[in-house]
């Protein structure tokens, strides 16, 4: 039983599903195990029956047959204790279901980190850069941010900005740093904050270009293809 877009959006807002759609993922796997469905009916009544603390009831009509329809909000531990009602290989199942979820969910929320964390880093970067300039009697553009912020995409990503947005199609309001991969976000953060050093020490943007470069290949080439492998196998 695959986890959805759906289940996890729905999921990563506050670690609960609403018992309808547990229902039919319920079913799902029913089904997969060579077990017939369970009426919503009795389901409902069953999760009545294994929890306690009930919240977030709701009510709507059924969008085929306009027959009103009792949800609640159900937690993951919600989830657990009536999955176990099953037999056990709809139990195994249910299960592992719900440790994908919340593996899923947890690598969501480790990524939108690393994005907010590569995000900071690059506003330090800058910072860098204009102190950088300022002591050495310079004015720091816009462009001059820009061409900072390209040293980096060019190590990482072997392209300018420009050029990585027109290769994948985005707008320019859509986020560059949503369309990496873990690694890509981690090298980002690691050699934006490498360069903000450099910067401070007063390296040329060649010598910065050399140094970023192979700390780059050493740390995060590797790895790189290895995810790639991983994420394409």
């Amino acid at each position: 039983m695959n986890i959805t877009k759906k289940n996890i959006a729905i999921f990563a807002k506050d670690e609960s599903l609403n018992s309808y759609e547990f229902w039919k993922i319920l079913n799902n796997i029913r089904k997969d195990r060579g077990a017939s469905p369970v009426l919503h009916k009795d389901f409902i009544k069953r999760v009545a029956d294994e929890c306690d603390d009930l919240g977030g009831k709701e009510i709507f009509l059924h969008p085929q047959n306009n027959m009103e329809i009792t949800s609640y909000k159900l937690n993951r531990d919600q989830m657990f204790l009536v999955g176990m009602r099953e037999s056990k290989a709809v139990r195994k199942q249910v299960l592992k279901w719900l440790h994908e979820l919340s593996d899923k969910v947890d690598e969501i929320e480790a990524q939108k980190a690393e994005r907010a964390e590569a995000s900071l880093s690059f506003k330090e970067q800058s910072a860098a850069l204009k102190l950088s300039r300022e002591f050495e009697g310079k004015e720091t553009l816009s462009h001059h941010y820009s061409n900072e912020a390209d040293l980096l995409n060019r190590v990482i990503l072997g392209c300018t900005a420009k050029s990585y947005r027109s290769a994948h199609q985005l707008g320019k309001a859509d986020s560059l740093r949503d369309t990496l991969t873990p690694v890509e976000l981690e090298a980002y953060t690691a050699l934006r904050k490498a360069n903000e050093t450099y910067l401070l020490d007063g390296l040329t943007h060649s010598e910065r270009k050399e140094k970023l470069t192979n700390r780059y290949k050493r740390f995060y080439c590797q790895r790189l293809i290895e995810e790639y492998e991983r994420l394409n196998g």
